[in-house]
């Protein structure tokens, strides 16, 4: 498993072929940290996985 972090970026562009070289502040709010799951214990949850996301499928 690993804990994920996101951060939000804010620009302030005047010409948007300038944006490399625009302000920017970043943010990072800790309510926001999640630990992404990659194996279920549970063979009913990881069954159930499946089958949601074989749903999911157009």
């Amino acid at each position: 498993m690993h804990k994920y972090t996101p951060r939000f970026h804010l620009a302030r562009v005047d010409d948007l072929s300038k944006i490399n070289f625009c302000e920017f502040d970043t943010f990072v709010f800790k309510e926001t940290e999640f630990i992404a799951v990659t194996a279920y214990q549970n063979e009913q949850v990881s069954n159930n996985t499946i089958l949601w996301n074989a749903c999911l499928v157009l």
